[in-house]
């Protein structure tokens, strides 16, 4: 069973099988070579999963090293599809699961789970919405609709009407937020357009990438708490899998809008839409890429998420994702510091310029990362190193903390929204 401090502190490393020739190890560390030229290298300590995609032949001594440093070999097909985990302990975790099930058998638990989840799923689709660039009016009175349901869903008293909720959300959603890429509806599973293929692909990724993550802590998959127990229902991952849903949706736009997918990239046979192999690699390459990226993210919702039910936590900060975001900036005068902290703050977002890094924000999430910066860094840092984090949100307060140099600067800012 893998522990908080090894979801937080350690990280995944992702194998593509048909991009590499060799993994070996040195040391104490694992090397991906093609062509004996290494294409990435990790040291075993600061793992706790290797994710090996597509076919690939594996040896025992790859398994038993990785069992000595607890590593798990999670096993995916090339549509990311779990075949096996090897390692973390996955089924040793008894005391998890009686949790689990008591928990998410309690109807009024049960269901305030679900409204925060539902709510965070509507709210993400609102924000998405509103980072359109070219508004108007029809695409204000979508997002004021959204708004409304996320309202709604925060309220309900069953699932049976949040189900509703959630349904009608994703209609007003879907229509807009896709308008310019010949929307025709949401038709999960038939393949009857070029959409729909795409987003059931990004939803079977992200999926899969979430099933992988529950087994590795030890979870049963198939006792959800908002989607109910039906045979081979893997529940909980569609429970879990709600509010990152944006995260694709997301991707297929900017897919479209950077033309990272072409008409020529599509075959059609029996009445139904298809892929060909090599547009497939193409899409493994760039579609997973953002939730590679929100691994830590992730890592530190999921850890509200145990916390709900394992310790009777409140409810109210389960999935905040994408309702909160970090801007951190810093200015930091020695080379080698300056390298690893823009090192450390990829491990939880991207960088949007220079040395201005986009995170998005929990409140565990911040709490981690100023941990890390004031155990780690500050204590390196010369009296003119300066690192801005500044929290926005569409209810928080404009509030900047400043570690360094800067937190001696009274200068205002100005937010311009």
């Amino acid at each position: 069973m893998l522990s908080k401090p090894d979801f937080i502190q350690k990280s995944i490393m992702v194998i593509h099988s048909y991009d590499v020739k060799n993994i070996r190890f040195h040391n104490e560390n694992i090397l991906v070579e093609d062509d004996a030229k290494i294409k990435n290298q990790a040291s075993l300590h600061k793992l706790f999963a290797i994710f090996l995609i597509g076919e690939a032949t594996i040896s025992t001594q790859l398994i038993r090293k990785l069992q000595n440093f607890g590593v798990a070999l999670v096993l995916l097909r090339k549509n990311l599809e779990v075949v096996s985990v090897i390692g973390g302990g996955l089924n040793g975790n008894i005391l998890l699961r009686e949790k689990q099930y008591q928990n998410f058998r309690d109807e009024n638990l049960a269901v305030a789970m679900s409204k925060i989840c539902i709510t965070n799923k509507i709210q993400n689709q609102e924000l998405l919405l509103a980072k359109i660039r070219q508004k108007n009016e029809i695409l204000n009175k979508t997002t004021n609709k959204l708004h409304s349901l996320a309202g709604s869903a925060s309220v309900c008293e069953n699932s049976k009407q949040l189900l509703g909720i959630e349904w009608n959300a994703a209609k007003y959603f879907f229509h807009e937020y896709y308008r310019e890429m010949d929307w025709m509806g949401r038709y999960p599973r038939t393949k009857i357009d070029k959409n729909n293929l795409l987003l059931d692909m990004g939803y079977t990724f992200l999926f899969h990438f979430l099933e992988a993550l529950l087994l590795l802590y030890g979870f049963d998959i198939y006792e959800g708490f908002y989607h109910r127990r039906f045979y081979q229902r893997k529940s909980l991952v569609c429970d879990i899998e709600e509010p990152f849903r944006a995260i694709i949706d997301e991707a297929m736009r900017k897919s479209f809008n950077l033309g990272q997918i072409k008409d020529s990239d599509f075959g059609f046979a029996n009445g139904q839409y298809f892929l060909k192999w090599e547009a497939i690699k193409n899409i493994l390459k760039f579609f997973p890429k953002p939730f590679w990226r929100i691994e830590k993210p992730f890592m530190i919702i999921f850890m509200d998420f145990i916390d709900t039910f394992w310790i009777q936590k409140s409810t109210n900060s389960l999935f905040i994702f994408f309702r909160k975001m970090l801007i951190i900036s810093y200015d930091i005068a020695n080379d080698k510091i300056r390298t690893k902290f823009s090192k450390f703050l990829t491990k939880y977002w991207r960088r949007i310029q220079y040395s201005v890094y986009e995170i998005q924000n929990s409140d565990r999430l911040l709490s981690v990362i100023q941990a890390e910066i004031e155990g780690i860094f500050e204590p390196q840092f010369s009296p003119a190193d300066t690192v801005l984090i500044v929290p926005i949100s569409l209810a928080d307060e404009k509030k900047i903390i400043k570690y360094g140099y800067g937190a001696n600067d009274d200068l205002d800012f100005l937010f311009i929204e």
